[in-house]
């Protein structure tokens, strides 16, 4: 069983940039980048899309709004479920300090 103790000394910053910062690790930057990348894809498919509705599909105006509509409920969906996540991380990383929890492997048999 792995036993989870405080460690007593404080452990200074890894890499920090020039703002005193930690850096980011690469996993974080690159999700970023994904995130940014399938956001710009899908406004540029949100833009067309009430053009879309009407011109080739043959839609009324009122219908390709209210498209619009239900396509803005699924991205404030998102923002709203983006922050209910960002309060659980915190709450966790509250919990949980990285670089003040040290862990103790089970003791090894004197043989």
């Amino acid at each position: 069983m792995t036993h989870v103790t405080p460690d007593p000394a404080p452990r200074a910053p890894s890499a920090a940039s020039s703002s005193g910062r930690p850096k980011l690790p690469a996993a974080v930057r690159l999700f970023t980048l994904a995130s940014f990348l399938n956001a710009v894809g899908t406004q540029g498919g949100n833009v067309y899309a009430s053009l879309f509705a009407v011109r080739a599909m043959g839609y009324s105006t009122t219908v390709a709004e209210l498209l619009m509509g239900v396509m803005g409920v699924g991205i404030l969906s998102r923002i709203g479920w983006g922050r209910v996540a960002a309060a659980y991380v915190l709450c966790f990383a509250a919990a949980v300090v990285p670089g003040r929890v040290q862990r103790r492997s089970a003791p090894q048999p004197v043989g």
